[in-house]
C-alpha cells in the first residue's frame, strides 16, 4: 500500500469532537490557568497571569525586610531624609552609612525609587523640590 492509498483511506474518516468530549474540557488545575474565563487556554491567559504575578511580587517585595531589619518603604524614607540632609544629592557611600545596608541592597532600593536620578559620576540626586525644566535644554 503506497502513501497515497493510505491518505485516501484515512481521508474524511476522522471523528469530529463533540461538545461533551472530555478532551475539550479543562481538567485538574487548568481552570486556574484560564484567567479570562473563556474555557480555552490562550496567550491572553498567560499575559493576564504574568501581570498578576508581577504585581504580587512587587507587593511582596515591599514587605520583605532587608539586612537592616527595615522594609523597602522604610529604607526609602531613610534615603530621602539623607539626601535632603546632604542638600539633595549624595554618593552611594552616604546612603550605605545611613541605612546600614550593603551596596547591592542600596542599589536595589534605588531601582524602585521614582523620585531620584543617578548622575553619570555616581551621585544620587533627589528630584523632589527641583524646578521642572521648560523643555529648552539648558536654563541660565
Amino acid at each position: 500500500m503506497s502513501w497515497k492509498e493510505t491518505l485516501k483511506a484515512h481521508c474524511g474518516t476522522e471523528e469530529k469532537l463533540e461538545d461533551d468530549d472530555p478532551f475539550e474540557k479543562l481538567v485538574g488545575n487548568q481552570d486556574e490557568i484560564d484567567a479570562d474565563g473563556d474555557g480555552k487556554i490562550t496567550g491572553n491567559d498567560f499575559k493576564i497571569l504574568g501581570r498578576k504575578s508581577k504585581l504580587k511580587k512587587a507587593r511582596d517585595m515591599k514587605q520583605v525586610p532587608l539586612s537592616n531589619g527595615k522594609t523597602y518603604p522604610q529604607n526609602i524614607r531613610i534615603f530621602e531624609a539623607t539626601l535632603k540632609k546632604e542638600g539633595g544629592a549624595a554618593g552611594i557611600k552616604n546612603l550605605v552609612d545611613a541605612s546600614k545596608l550593603s551596596k547591592k541592597e542600596v542599589k536595589a532600593v534605588l531601582d524602585i525609587m521614582k523620585n531620584i536620578r543617578i548622575h553619570k559620576y555616581g551621585d544620587i540626586i533627589l528630584m523632589d523640590g527641583l524646578p521642572k525644566g521648560k523643555g529648552r535644554g539648558f536654563t541660565a
